[in-house]
Protein backbone atom coordinates (compact mmCIF):
# COMPACT_ATOMS: atom_id res chain seq x y z
CA UNK A 1 0.00 0.00 0.00
CA UNK A 2 1.64 3.35 -1.01
CA UNK A 3 2.37 5.87 1.69
CA UNK A 4 0.47 9.13 1.60
CA UNK A 5 2.50 12.34 1.24
CA UNK A 6 2.46 14.54 4.32
CA UNK A 7 0.24 17.59 4.04
CA UNK A 8 1.98 20.84 3.06
CA UNK A 9 2.92 23.13 5.93
CA UNK A 10 0.54 25.89 6.79
CA UNK A 11 1.56 29.42 5.77
CA UNK A 12 2.89 31.59 8.57
CA UNK A 13 0.30 33.76 10.24
CA UNK A 14 0.01 37.35 9.07
CA UNK A 15 1.62 39.96 11.35
CA UNK A 16 -0.81 41.95 13.42
CA UNK A 17 -1.70 45.39 12.04
CA UNK A 18 0.37 48.20 13.54
CA UNK A 19 -1.25 50.39 16.15
CA UNK A 20 -2.88 53.59 15.03
CA UNK A 21 -0.15 55.74 16.57
CA UNK A 22 2.59 53.95 14.58
CA UNK A 23 0.60 54.42 11.37
CA UNK A 24 0.24 58.12 12.09
CA UNK A 25 3.97 58.48 12.84
CA UNK A 26 4.94 56.67 9.63
CA UNK A 27 2.53 58.79 7.59
CA UNK A 28 3.83 61.99 9.13
CA UNK A 29 7.40 60.87 8.48
CA UNK A 30 6.63 60.25 4.81
CA UNK A 31 4.94 63.63 4.48
CA UNK A 32 7.64 65.55 6.34
CA UNK A 33 9.52 68.15 4.23
CA UNK A 34 12.89 66.60 5.11
CA UNK A 35 11.92 63.12 3.88
CA UNK A 36 10.44 64.59 0.70
CA UNK A 37 13.50 66.74 0.05
CA UNK A 38 15.89 63.80 0.59
CA UNK A 39 13.89 61.64 -1.79
CA UNK A 40 13.96 64.12 -4.67
CA UNK A 41 17.55 65.34 -4.32
CA UNK A 42 19.54 62.41 -2.90
CA UNK A 43 21.24 61.69 -6.26
CA UNK A 44 22.25 65.30 -6.95
CA UNK A 45 25.34 67.11 -5.73
CA UNK A 46 25.60 70.63 -4.36
CA UNK A 47 26.70 73.07 -7.05
CA UNK A 48 28.90 74.93 -4.54
CA UNK A 49 30.35 71.86 -2.78
CA UNK A 50 30.65 69.08 -5.32
CA UNK A 51 31.66 66.52 -2.69
CA UNK A 52 28.39 66.96 -0.78
CA UNK A 53 25.03 65.50 -1.67
CA UNK A 54 22.33 68.08 -2.33
CA UNK A 55 19.86 68.58 0.47
CA UNK A 56 17.24 70.48 -1.55
CA UNK A 57 16.69 72.72 -4.54
CA UNK A 58 16.32 76.45 -4.10
CA UNK A 59 12.67 77.35 -4.45
CA UNK A 60 13.66 80.42 -6.49
CA UNK A 61 16.44 79.39 -8.87
CA UNK A 62 15.74 75.61 -8.76
CA UNK A 63 19.43 74.74 -8.32
CA UNK A 64 20.55 71.95 -5.93
CA UNK A 65 22.39 72.94 -2.76
CA UNK A 66 23.67 71.23 0.36
CA UNK A 67 22.25 71.99 3.78
CA UNK A 68 24.95 74.61 4.51
CA UNK A 69 23.92 76.71 1.50
CA UNK A 70 20.18 76.81 2.21
CA UNK A 71 17.86 78.81 4.42
CA UNK A 72 14.35 77.66 5.23
CA UNK A 73 11.56 80.21 5.05
CA UNK A 74 7.88 79.35 5.46
CA UNK A 75 8.49 75.70 4.69
CA UNK A 76 10.53 76.43 1.54
CA UNK A 77 14.26 76.21 0.92
CA UNK A 78 16.20 79.12 -0.59
CA UNK A 79 19.87 79.43 -1.45
CA UNK A 80 21.95 82.18 0.14
CA UNK A 81 22.03 84.16 -3.11
CA UNK A 82 18.24 84.30 -3.34
CA UNK A 83 17.51 84.44 0.38
CA UNK A 84 16.83 88.19 0.20
CA UNK A 85 13.76 87.38 -1.90
CA UNK A 86 12.13 85.33 0.86
CA UNK A 87 10.93 88.17 3.09
CA UNK A 88 8.32 90.77 2.39
CA UNK A 89 9.42 91.04 -1.21
CA UNK A 90 8.64 87.89 -3.18
CA UNK A 91 9.68 86.67 -6.61
CA UNK A 92 6.83 88.51 -8.24
CA UNK A 93 7.95 91.82 -6.72
CA UNK A 94 5.24 92.07 -4.09
CA UNK A 95 5.54 93.59 -0.63
CA UNK A 96 3.42 92.54 2.30
CA UNK A 97 2.18 95.48 4.41
CA UNK A 98 3.21 95.47 8.07
CA UNK A 99 2.94 97.78 11.07
CA UNK A 100 5.47 100.23 9.63
CA UNK A 101 3.63 100.61 6.34
CA UNK A 102 0.33 101.12 8.17
CA UNK A 103 1.98 103.81 10.31
CA UNK A 104 3.41 105.45 7.20
CA UNK A 105 -0.04 105.51 5.60
CA UNK A 106 -1.48 107.24 8.68
CA UNK A 107 1.29 109.86 8.57
CA UNK A 108 0.58 110.54 4.90
CA UNK A 109 -3.10 111.08 5.66
CA UNK A 110 -2.38 113.20 8.75
CA UNK A 111 0.04 115.48 6.90
CA UNK A 112 -2.36 115.93 3.98
CA UNK A 113 -5.24 116.81 6.30
CA UNK A 114 -3.09 119.24 8.30
CA UNK A 115 -1.82 121.04 5.19
CA UNK A 116 -5.33 121.21 3.75
CA UNK A 117 -6.63 122.67 7.03
CA UNK A 118 -4.07 125.50 7.12
CA UNK A 119 -4.16 126.26 3.40
CA UNK A 120 -7.87 125.75 2.82
CA UNK A 121 -8.71 129.42 2.02
CA UNK A 122 -5.97 129.71 -0.63
CA UNK A 123 -6.75 126.26 -2.04
CA UNK A 124 -10.45 127.02 -2.19
CA UNK A 125 -9.77 130.31 -3.98
CA UNK A 126 -7.56 128.57 -6.54
CA UNK A 127 -10.09 125.84 -7.30
CA UNK A 128 -12.97 128.34 -7.48
CA UNK A 129 -11.02 130.45 -9.94
CA UNK A 130 -10.23 127.45 -12.11
CA UNK A 131 -13.83 126.24 -11.86
CA UNK A 132 -15.37 129.57 -12.87
CA UNK A 133 -12.80 130.78 -15.40
CA UNK A 134 -11.50 127.48 -16.76
CA UNK A 135 -8.12 125.84 -16.69
CA UNK A 136 -6.66 128.61 -18.86
CA UNK A 137 -7.02 130.97 -15.90
CA UNK A 138 -3.94 129.38 -14.35
CA UNK A 139 -1.79 131.11 -16.97
CA UNK A 140 -3.27 134.47 -15.91
CA UNK A 141 -2.54 133.71 -12.25
CA UNK A 142 1.02 132.64 -12.93
CA UNK A 143 2.55 134.33 -9.88
CA UNK A 144 4.74 132.94 -7.14
CA UNK A 145 1.92 132.79 -4.58
CA UNK A 146 -0.42 130.90 -6.88
CA UNK A 147 2.34 128.52 -7.91
CA UNK A 148 2.97 127.70 -4.25
CA UNK A 149 -0.74 127.12 -3.68
CA UNK A 150 -0.93 124.95 -6.80
CA UNK A 151 2.01 122.79 -5.68
CA UNK A 152 0.58 122.61 -2.17
CA UNK A 153 -2.76 121.36 -3.47
CA UNK A 154 -0.95 118.88 -5.71
CA UNK A 155 1.04 117.44 -2.81
CA UNK A 156 -2.12 117.21 -0.70
CA UNK A 157 -3.64 114.97 -3.36
CA UNK A 158 -0.40 113.02 -3.81
CA UNK A 159 -0.14 112.53 -0.05
CA UNK A 160 -3.56 110.92 0.07
CA UNK A 161 -2.70 108.77 -2.95
CA UNK A 162 0.59 107.74 -1.31
CA UNK A 163 -1.28 106.59 1.79
CA UNK A 164 -2.95 104.02 -0.46
CA UNK A 165 0.10 103.15 -2.58
CA UNK A 166 2.26 102.37 0.45
CA UNK A 167 -0.25 99.68 1.48
CA UNK A 168 -0.35 98.03 -1.92
CA UNK A 169 1.34 94.70 -2.55
CA UNK A 170 3.31 96.13 -5.46
CA UNK A 171 6.94 96.98 -4.85
CA UNK A 172 6.86 99.60 -7.63
CA UNK A 173 3.92 101.43 -6.07
CA UNK A 174 5.58 101.19 -2.65
CA UNK A 175 8.75 102.89 -3.89
CA UNK A 176 6.67 105.39 -5.85
CA UNK A 177 5.06 106.51 -2.58
CA UNK A 178 8.54 106.80 -1.05
CA UNK A 179 9.62 109.01 -3.97
CA UNK A 180 6.54 111.21 -3.51
CA UNK A 181 7.47 111.50 0.16
CA UNK A 182 10.93 112.80 -0.76
CA UNK A 183 9.48 115.49 -3.04
CA UNK A 184 6.91 116.46 -0.41
CA UNK A 185 9.64 116.91 2.18
CA UNK A 186 11.81 118.99 -0.17
CA UNK A 187 8.91 121.23 -1.17
CA UNK A 188 7.60 121.89 2.34
CA UNK A 189 11.13 122.46 3.66
CA UNK A 190 11.68 125.05 0.96
CA UNK A 191 8.32 126.65 1.69
CA UNK A 192 9.11 126.79 5.42
CA UNK A 193 12.56 128.31 4.89
CA UNK A 194 11.37 130.87 2.32
CA UNK A 195 8.33 131.93 4.34
CA UNK A 196 8.77 134.39 7.20
CA UNK A 197 5.16 134.67 8.37
CA UNK A 198 3.95 133.21 11.64
CA UNK A 199 1.07 131.51 9.84
CA UNK A 200 3.57 129.11 8.28
CA UNK A 201 4.81 127.75 11.60
CA UNK A 202 2.73 124.64 11.00
CA UNK A 203 5.17 123.75 8.22
CA UNK A 204 7.80 123.05 10.86
CA UNK A 205 5.68 120.24 12.29
CA UNK A 206 4.73 119.08 8.80
CA UNK A 207 8.41 118.68 7.94
CA UNK A 208 9.04 116.80 11.18
CA UNK A 209 6.17 114.44 10.38
CA UNK A 210 7.44 113.86 6.85
CA UNK A 211 10.96 113.23 8.12
CA UNK A 212 9.59 110.75 10.66
CA UNK A 213 7.70 109.09 7.83
CA UNK A 214 10.97 108.61 5.98
CA UNK A 215 12.42 106.98 9.09
CA UNK A 216 9.38 104.72 9.33
CA UNK A 217 9.83 103.53 5.74
CA UNK A 218 13.54 103.02 6.38
CA UNK A 219 12.71 100.96 9.48
CA UNK A 220 10.31 98.98 7.37
CA UNK A 221 13.13 97.98 5.03
CA UNK A 222 15.62 97.36 7.86
CA UNK A 223 13.09 95.29 9.80
CA UNK A 224 12.70 93.06 6.77
CA UNK A 225 16.46 92.61 6.55
CA UNK A 226 16.69 92.01 10.30
CA UNK A 227 13.91 89.43 10.21
CA UNK A 228 15.70 87.55 7.48
CA UNK A 229 19.09 87.60 9.21
CA UNK A 230 17.55 86.54 12.53
CA UNK A 231 15.56 83.70 11.02
CA UNK A 232 18.45 82.64 8.82
CA UNK A 233 20.85 82.50 11.77
CA UNK A 234 18.46 80.35 13.78
CA UNK A 235 17.58 77.96 10.94
CA UNK A 236 20.91 77.62 9.17
CA UNK A 237 22.76 74.81 10.92
CA UNK A 238 26.22 74.28 9.48
CA UNK A 239 27.38 70.63 9.54
CA UNK A 240 30.32 69.64 11.71
CA UNK A 241 33.69 69.24 10.02
CA UNK A 242 33.94 65.56 10.90
CA UNK A 243 30.71 64.83 8.99
CA UNK A 244 31.95 66.20 5.68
Amino acid sequence: MPLLAPPPPLPPPLPPPPPDEEVKKETAKQKSPKAFVSAVSKDEMCINHLWRHAYAKCNYCKRPFCYADLVEYRGMQFCLEDANRTGTQSKSGSITPNRFTYLSSLIFIGVSIAVLYYTYPQTELLFNTVYTSGIQSITLLFTYSYIVVLFTATFIVLGIISSILVLSNSAKLYYASALILVFMLLFFMYEYVSSATTSSNYLFYVNIALFCNMLVLALDRFSYMGTYSKSGASILDLPKIETL
